[in-house]
């Protein structure tokens, strides 16, 4: 039997994930304290148990994603000091990427290995936390502003939930979609959790649509598009109704209402909202410092116009850390990936889709804290995964 101090360490560690994933979408106060007591409960914990041949086990453990993580440190670092960094944000964010990502994934997977909280506990907080921003967006197109922060928003404007844009508004409920389809039961559509999960499923889908994140949108069609050729030879009945019904759905949406068309319309178009100007801008800045790059948030100073973000993953490492932290990022992808295709991994292959394609549009992959946080969740989910729960 657990004992009452035991107890009181697993309730306070669940109460602060689960603070942490709710606030996730909100990057609100709360994110940034549950983040900070997440990592000091390990520290804490650690050395008040002396637990360090644990601490060290699990770091040999994951020695491959750790060591990958550090060689991209020493890159930032090395980057930032050639370019002399002093006086910007860019030792700030770099300190920020080694407790809001890497401590903080340390904390999931040294209290998951201790029996704190299990994998689907930690879904079950995700559903909620998205459930509530889903919610949040109805709210918002009914209304006109969202419950929480009163964000303004419409059907015509974009919803923005509680979030603080459409893009990353839409970038999570990409990732509701994702979740909610993954979780219908294809071979019993009408039980009482199926019709659970497929009414969030839709309205997912709908403040998706209304967020008009077109970067979501793609991601998303990529990642479905990839699991129907994936499963093509399993799909029975049921399933393909179901992806009929939804296509059919989504097809009858864009064909009726004009916002939408038109946002479509600009997406067929080549409307990149200056994205190829943005990117044709960084690439000449990579020509000019190729193997280092210019430092962490250095495009704040030498970026486009009035733009602050390159809006392209693969560009945005080459122009922060160059060829270096190109080469280190692609093994970093090479190390997750052969972890996934080790536990035959589908579900976290699609995630790594869409998130992927997303941020060759969107998401900042060096300064977007709400980023790491997604990243952090992935990964914990792809290395906690043993070949048995195939």
């Amino acid at each position: 039997m657990l004992s009452y101090k035991y107890i009181n360490q697993y309730s306070i560690y669940n109460f602060l994930l689960f603070i942490w994933v709710v606030s996730v979408p909100f990057k609100n106060a709360f994110y940034q304290i549950s983040t900070a007591l997440l990592v000091l409960f390990l520290i804490v914990y650690v050395v008040l148990k002396k637990d360090y041949i644990h601490l060290k086990q699990l770091l040999f453990k994951y020695k491959s994603l750790f060591f990958i993580l550090f060689l991209l440190l020493c890159s930032m670092t090395i980057s930032n000091l050639v370019n002399d960094m002093i006086g910007t944000k860019a030792w700030i964010i770099e300190l920020s990427f080694i407790y809001k990502f890497v401590l903080l994934l340390l904390s999931f997977l040294f209290f998951y290995s201790k029996d704190f909280f299990s994998r689907k506990t930690l879904l079950f907080f995700i559903i909620i936390s998205l459930s509530i921003q889903v919610f949040d967006g109805i709210y918002q197109s009914i209304y006109g502003y969202d419950f929480f922060k009163h964000n303004i928003g419409d059907l015509q404007k974009g919803l923005t939930g509680a979030t603080y844009g459409r893009t990353v508004y839409g970038f999570f409920m990409g990732l509701s979609t994702i979740i909610f389809y993954l979780s219908i039961d294809k071979n019993y559509l009408l039980n009482k959790k199926n019709i659970f999960f497929i009414f969030m499923l839709l309205i997912s889908i709908f403040c998706l649509l209304f967020s008009y994140s077109r970067g979501a949108w793609v991601s998303l069609f990529i990642v479905l598009a990839s699991a129907f050729l994936i499963n093509i030879k399993s799909l029975n009945k049921n399933q393909f109704i179901l992806i009929f019904l939804l296509v059919l759905i989504v097809f009858i949406v864009f064909l009726n209402i004009d916002s939408l068309a038109n946002r479509f319309n600009l997406l067929i178009n080549n409307n990149s909202s200056y994205r190829y100007d943005i990117w044709l801008h960084t690439i000449n800045l990579i020509e000019e410092k190729p193997f280092l790059g210019w430092g962490i948030d250095a495009f704040r100073t030498y970026g486009y116009r009035s733009f602050t973000s390159v809006h392209n993953s693969l560009l945005e490492i080459l122009f922060t850390m160059g060829l270096v932290g190109f080469i280190l990022w692609g093994i970093f992808h090479i190390i997750i990936l052969k972890r996934i295709y080790y536990n035959y991994d589908l579900m976290s292959f699609y995630f790594l889709i869409f998130i992927f394609i997303n941020t060759l549009f969107d998401r900042s992959v060096t300064t977007g804290k709400v980023f790491w946080s997604i990243f952090v969740l992935l990964l914990f989910f792809i290395f906690t995964k043993e070949k048995k729960e195939l």
